[in-house]
């Protein structure tokens, strides 16, 4: 998200998105222009090759990361609520399957009806 919103504030520039999200998400330091160390470390060649599509995606798409995290942690937290309420006889095969039924509409229309279905 850090490279996201630097990208389309103008705080972070291209190349310096690309280096964050490789050393950040993969884990891997250094520079993704220092030829010597990707001629050296397939792993950071491949962390690049990772970043670099991620960072186009955003720098194309803005506000695609940060949308899509808070539609992770939104399911996340339903899930969770469903497993409170449920207790053991949560059946998280049977969360997924009548979540997907409710097709692209966002969680937070369905929600209480989901879990309705569940507890039914």
């Amino acid at each position: 998200m850090r490279a996201d919103t630097g990208l389309h504030t103008g705080r972070l520039k291209y190349d310096d998105a690309v280096d964050l999200f490789s050393q950040i998400v993969d884990f891997q330091p250094g520079s993704c222009r220092e030829a010597n160390l990707l001629a050296s470390n397939e792993g950071k060649r491949a962390s690049c090759r990772n970043a670099e599509n991620a960072i186009f995606r955003y720098s194309k798409w803005p506000t695609q990361a940060i949308t899509y995290r808070l539609g992770k942690d939104t399911i996340y937290a339903l899930r969770n609520q469903a497993a409170q309420r449920l207790g053991p006889k949560f059946d998280l095969k049977r969360f997924h399957l009548l979540f997907i039924k409710q097709g692209t509409i966002p969680p937070a229309y369905f929600g209480e009806e989901l879990l309705g279905s569940l507890e039914r």
